[in-house]
């Protein structure tokens, strides 16, 4: 069980989201009811950060500057396939072995293999040229999805090992560049 509290977290990012001036950001969470119909309509498992984090706010509205639009409900999270079949036209032409995937893993602008795009479960709208989505190619043991984030900005895409480890480097990246 994930000891990590979604709750007071995404309270301390919505109060400097807040001082920022994007506004508070969560929703009510989601009940067990639709996030077992979003896993039934998408034909998966969500990862266990992810879907801790929906029962306590069902999507996100902001998240600041030269972050990804609004991360969407249960009801909107999407196949990156069905979506954005264009980001992989785009994006989706790399293809590397598996090792050398994991070995880039954290480096800023990592190296990917842009194969795995086809099986992305995006959960972000493009904001600010830039989306997010989460890879089940790549599972850690205690079965979180590796996070993307796909900027215009970026040379190729920056990876997470969880939901949760991008949330939180997100929140810090904020709190980094306050003016």
């Amino acid at each position: 069980m994930n000891d990590f509290s979604w709750q007071s977290f995404l309270d301390k990012f919505s109060q400097l989201l807040i001082e920022s001036d994007e506004g508070y950001c969560k929703y009510p969470g989601a009940t067990e009811e639709e996030i077992a119909a979003a896993e039934a309509r998408l034909g998966t498992q969500l990862p266990p950060s992810y879907k801790s984090f929906l029962r306590v706010s069902n999507g996100w509205s902001a998240m600041g500057s030269t972050m990804p639009g609004e991360l969407w409900s249960t009801g909107e999270t999407e196949w990156l396939r069905w979506c954005y079949p264009e980001s992989i036209e785009i994006w989706g032409n790399e293809e590397i072995s598996r090792e050398e995937h994991l070995e880039t893993q954290g480096s800023p602008g990592d190296r990917y293999n842009g194969k795995y795009m086809e099986n992305c479960l995006a959960i972000s709208g493009w904001g600010d040229a830039c989306i997010v989505f989460m890879c089940p190619e790549i599972v850690t043991p205690k079965g979180e999805w590796e996070l993307w984030k796909l900027a215009s900005w970026i040379p190729g895409v920056d990876r997470w090992s969880s939901f949760q480890n991008w949330m939180i480097d997100s929140y810090q990246f904020l709190i980094d560049n306050r003016q």
